[in-house]
């Protein structure tokens, strides 16, 4: 009799159909998300070359998401799922300066768009991306909420309720370590080094087509899609862990400090497509073992803190990375950001080592 345990399904929610269409439609918008930015960071590096206006553009954009998600997680405990992702998708549609995570392919097809049909026809164009996903979800047979009868929230939600859903999971040091190393992580690089991409990429020799800008926003979401493969594949990463995803935060850091901080073009990208893999490790791992460990009942408030940090606060990044970077010079604001990132990791990694051993307990 065999005792040991079946090895885990690969790509295991890509055999289920309805989240095929979800996942593919989705990437879809998610994609058109990050294409009107590739195109109109390198627009406004054109015109201005000012590191400040990149920093601004990244302060502008995340400062919503640092004010109101939380309260758009109350309105997931409340309200059905598909209809507020649809009237996400009106606005993504009529105000293409807002911007989500995207960590694929986004960036790529985005310069593709504007080498292609130049950056005005590659914007209109990227409207017409957001169209299938909305289209889908009017058909969707799933809400975001469990049973019918689930009990959900009538009380309005405010402040006093956001302190409510701090206390709760402050209880659980797992999701709190989640939620700090992700507002680290966020507050002092966030993204924004894809605002001041089009200045590395002139450091970096590239030339007034944007080849060499597209190849290395290129680097990084083909790191992504590696490592997504990897966390399917390799059996040490079939379970997320508080520490491996600590780890990968930090190793991203190290790579991101290292890309600004080299001359030779081959390397800037190679160190791009490590960190495109350590983030997409991180950023799956925190915000799975965040989804799992939350409260059911609040669990749509519990990932909107964690989308507070994750998200809001990569305001900050505007002033580390940005406004930083008209002193310093952008190279060295990144640098330094990102080895503080991995200061901070170390920190958080050593605390939930420690915790873990005193929670083993002697033989």
């Amino acid at each position: 009799m065999s005792t040991g345990l079946a090895a885990p399904r690969r790509f295991a929610a890509l055999h289920v159909p309805a989240y095929r269409r979800y996942f593919t439609f989705s990437l879809m918008s998610m994609m058109a998300d990050n294409i009107e930015h590739v195109i109109s960071y390198w627009v406004m590096f054109q015109a201005f070359h000012s590191a400040a206006l990149g920093g601004f553009a990244v302060i502008s954009h995340w400062v919503p998401f640092l004010f109101f998600s939380l309260y758009t997680g109350a309105l997931a405990d409340r309200h059905d799922c598909r209809r507020l992702i649809q009237i996400s998708q009106s606005l993504f549609m009529l105000n293409a300066s807002a911007r989500y995570l995207s960590i694929l392919l986004g960036p790529a097809v985005g310069g593709g768009l504007m080498l292609l049909l130049g950056p005005a026809w590659g914007l209109l164009t990227n409207v017409l991306i957001y169209v299938p996903f909305t289209i889908l979800l009017a058909r969707f047979p799933y809400t975001g909420h469990a049973a019918r009868g689930r009990e959900r929230a009538s009380q309005p939600f405010g402040l006093a309720d956001a302190w409510n859903v701090f206390t709760t999971v402050r209880a659980d040091s797992r999701i709190m370590t989640m939620i700090m190393i992700a507002g680290a992580t966020s507050f002092l690089v966030g993204n924004a080094f894809q605002a001041q991409m089009p200045e590395y990429a002139n450091l970096l020799g590239a030339d007034e087509t944007g080849t060499r800008y597209t190849v290395l926003l290129a680097a990084d979401a083909a790191g992504a899609v590696i490592g997504v493969l990897l966390l399917e594949t390799a059996n040490a990463f079939s379970s997320p862990s508080v520490s491996v995803a600590i780890a990968a935060a930090g190793l991203w850091g190290v790579t991101m400090g290292l890309f600004p901080l080299t001359h030779n073009y081959l390397t800037a990208v190679a160190l791009l497509v490590l960190a495109g893999v350590f983030n997409i490790a991180f950023q799956s791992m925190s915000q799975t073992l965040v989804q799992l460990l939350a409260p059911s009942q609040i669990r749509g408030r519990v990932v909107g803190l964690f989308t507070t940090a994750m998200m809001g606060l990569r305001a900050g990044s505007g002033f580390t990375v940005g406004l930083l970077g008209t002193i310093i010079g952008v190279r060295y604001s990144l640098a330094v950001s990102s080895f503080a990132v991995v200061a901070v990791s170390f920190g958080l990694l050593f605390g939930a080592l420690r915790q873990a051993r005193q929670a083993v307990p002697f033989a």
